[in-house]
C-alpha cells in the first residue's frame, strides 16, 4: 500500500525482475529500457530496492568477492598420523585467525575497518578420501563482504600478503565471482528517509549508480 499527501505528484516504476546476483539481466535491461525511452528523468528519481532489511532503509550495500583457500599436508599413514599431518588442521587455524588477519589486510589498505562493512562466510570444503587417512589436500570455500571504499582486488592482494605467516600452507584464489558495493550521499535521497544504514550483501543497487539514480534498500 503507498501513501502520500494530495500535494505529491510523480510517476511510479515497477519492476520485477531475475536476480542479478544469480546471472539476471533484469535490472540492466529495464534500466536501459527507461533510459532509451526517456523514463528516467534527471536528478528527478530515486529507486526503492525490495530486500530482507529488517526495516532499515539502507543507503549502502555491501559488495562481496568469492574465494577459495587451498591447503596441502605431508599425509601419513593412518594411526601414524599426527593432527600435523592433516591438511584440516591448517583449515581450523585459517577460520580461527580469520578475523584478525581480515583486520590486519584492512588496516594495511586505505581502507577504515569496521565490523559492520567487512563480513564473512565459510561456505564449502570439500577434501579427503577415507575416513582413516588425514586429508592431503582440502579447499574451503569462503564469501567476503566489502564495501565500496576497497576495490576487491585491493582487499585480495593485502589479504594474500597475510597470508604469508602460513608459511605457504595456505593458497588463496578467487573464484572470478564478485559484485562491487553501492553508497549513495545521503544528500542526495531525502534526509526525512533516514536511510543511513547497510544493506550487509551485494544487490542491485550496484546497477543504479551508473544511471546516477540515487538508492535505498529497505
Amino acid at each position: 500500500k503507498l501513501k502520500y499527501d494530495d500535494n505529491w505528484c510523480g510517476k511510479i516504476i515497477f519492476c520485477s525482475v531475475c536476480d542479478e546476483e544469480i546471472g539476471g539481466n533484469g535490472t540492466i535491461r529495464s534500466l536501459q529500457y527507461l533510459k532509451q525511452h526517456n523514463l528516467l528523468p534527471e536528478n528527478d528519481c530515486i529507486a526503492i530496492i525490495a530486500e530482507p532489511s529488517q526495516n532499515l532503509l539502507c543507503n549502502e550495500s555491501l559488495g562481496f568477492i568469492n574465494l577459495n583457500f587451498e591447503f596441502v599436508a605431508n599425509s601419513i599413514h593412518m594411526g601414524l598420523a599426527s593432527p600435523s599431518n592433516n591438511a584440516l588442521t591448517q583449515a581450523i587455524a585459517l577460520v580461527n585467525d580469520f578475523s584478525q588477519l581480515l583486520q590486519q589486510a584492512i588496516d594495511s589498505s586505505s581502507a577504515q575497518y569496521c565490523p559492520q562493512r567487512f563480513k564473512y562466510n565459510f561456505g564449502q570444503i570439500s577434501g579427503g578420501c577415507d575416513n582413516a587417512v588425514p586429508m592431503n589436500s582440502l579447499t574451503l570455500g569462503a564469501t567476503l563482504f566489502f564495501p565500496e571504499s576497497i576495490s576487491a582486488k585491493d582487499l585480495v592482494n593485502t589479504l594474500q600478503d597475510q597470508l604469508k605467516q602460513y608459511n605457504n600452507s595456505a593458497n588463496m584464489c578467487t573464484t572470478g565471482i564478485s559484485f562491487p558495493g553501492a553508497k549513495y550521499n545521503i544528500s542526495t535521497i531525502d534526509n526525512n528517509l533516514g536511510a543511513e544504514h547497510i544493506f550487509p550483501s551485494p544487490c542491485d543497487a550496484r546497477l543504479f549508480k551508473p544511471y546516477s539514480i540515487p538508492t535505498v534498500v529497505f
